[in-house]
């Protein structure tokens, strides 16, 4: 009973949400992904930030990419999105390759919290690198995606070298070639969420998405707003999903 009331629940705040949300394309094939019970369980597993509507836009994003190059996820955290795109991926029996990245440096982690806590402190980020390798190894096997502990600039460098590292869970690969879906949820300033947007733009081929976290109208990073404007404005990138966060395909 109390099952079916929270799931009752769940679905009236979708519905709610999708009231905000536009969406451009055919979506009449679209298998609800947000009503998947594995999804429901990574959400009340794993901690992290994860709207609604950015379920939705992965969903449609990795059901119609190219199946060639790269999905790449800019920004990590705890894991949630990383392992409901890899489900996504796996359900949707899609070839491509996933890879992540971040440095788990926290915007805004040197100012105490009330004066009790700061997550500047080493025990914080162990704990919160812990928790990923551990949520990534668990849910996402018997195939994680490949993370590089890094700044996405540094990340992007070594892809555009082609070069070998190793990853988190301490797997050798190579990085680089083209990439068909990013997901770019990291430093949310203008000037960084920017570079993120020149780098996948750099590799991104023709049919594949780039998808702006926290990029909604009424939210409350200014910058991801001018960038997406820019964005919406190149000739070459079509406005295919507002969940209500941006999301674009490349012409």
């Amino acid at each position: 009973m109390l099952r079916r009331i929270a799931r009752r629940i769940r679905r009236e705040l979708l519905r709610r949400g999708l009231k905000v949300g536009m969406y451009y394309g055919d979506l009449s094939t679209w298998t609800d992904l947000t009503r998947d019970e594995y999804v429901d369980h990574l959400r009340f597993t794993i901690g992290g930030f994860l709207s609604p509507g950015n379920v939705e836009a992965f969903e449609y994003c990795l059901r119609n990419m190219p199946t060639t190059g790269a999905i790449v996820e800019i920004g990590s955290f705890l894991g949630l999105s990383t392992n409901i795109i890899a489900y996504a991926a796996h359900k949707y029996r899609c070839p491509n390759a996933f890879f992540t990245c971040d440095p788990w440096v926290f915007a805004g982690s040197e100012k105490p919290k009330a004066g009790y806590f700061s997550t500047a402190t080493r025990e914080y980020r162990d704990w919160v690198t812990r928790l990923y390798k551990m949520n990534l190894a668990l849910f996402s096997s018997p195939f994680p995606p490949f993370t590089v502990e890094a700044f996405s600039d540094r990340f992007f460098e070594l892809w555009n070298a082609n070069a070998e590292v190793t990853d988190v869970l301490g797997r050798r690969v190579r990085l680089g070639g083209t990439i068909s879906f990013a997901y770019v949820d990291g430093n949310h300033t203008y000037e960084v969420a920017r570079q993120d947007f020149l780098n996948v733009d750099d590799y991104l081929i023709p049919g594949g998405f780039v998808f702006f976290d926290d990029s909604s109208d009424d939210a409350i990073y200014e910058g991801l707003q001018q960038l997406v404007a820019e964005v919406a404005s190149k000739s070459n990138y079509k406005l295919i999903l507002k969940t209500p966060n941006y999301c674009f395909q490349k012409t």
